[in-house]
């Protein structure tokens, strides 16, 4: 039933914004990168807007969503909400409800798309391996140089964590 839910008219939302966005539980929503604005403002910003459970901000409508975020595709965080240009909605919720569970020290939102985690874990790796070129050109760091050998290490070590991520999935018959 979950990998049925982007297909489900009764799943379907929008931005409260644009009213643009087609937000659907277990579909990525994303934005071109280049349209972000790489800054630490709260309001009136280009990026898919999210918020923690302290502040009482919906931006669908009335229906709280909880949602997944690479923290690699966050382009800013403000007083009180951040911007992203990708994130993977995961369950709607009554606002309470959404508090009760991101204060759950035990629930782990990874049981709840391990592919999407996975398919994160391999962009990581592309990243790394590419020398986050750009990332670099938009910002000015002062990175030490990394060796061929440290990048296999970091690599090695995101295939280790997907197996862990795999290791969790089991099959219900």
């Amino acid at each position: 039933m979950y990998l049925d839910l982007p297909n489900r008219e009764e799943n379907r939302f929008t931005d409260a914004h644009t009213r643009t966005f087609d937000i659907r539980v277990g579909q990525v929503v994303n934005m071109p990168q280049e349209e972000c604005n790489w800054n630490t403002a709260d309001c009136g910003h280009s990026g898919l807007h999210f918020t923690s459970d302290e502040i009482h901000y919906v931006g669908c409508g009335d229906q709280s969503v909880l949602v997944l975020i690479n923290p690699m595709k966050v382009v800013g965080i403000g007083s009180h909400k951040g911007r992203c240009y990708e994130y993977l909605p995961i369950m709607t919720v009554p606002r309470e409800e959404a508090t009760r569970i991101l204060h759950d020290r035990e629930f782990d939102t990874l049981q709840l798309d391990e592919e999407y985690a996975i398919k994160e874990l391999e962009s990581l790796a592309e990243r790394a391996q590419e020398g986050f070129t750009i990332e670099t050109k938009k910002h000015e760091f002062n990175i030490p140089s990394i060796s061929a050998d440290e990048i296999g290490n970091i690599v090695v070590s995101l295939g280790d964590m997907k197996k862990e991520i795999i290791g969790r999935i089991t099959n219900i018959e």
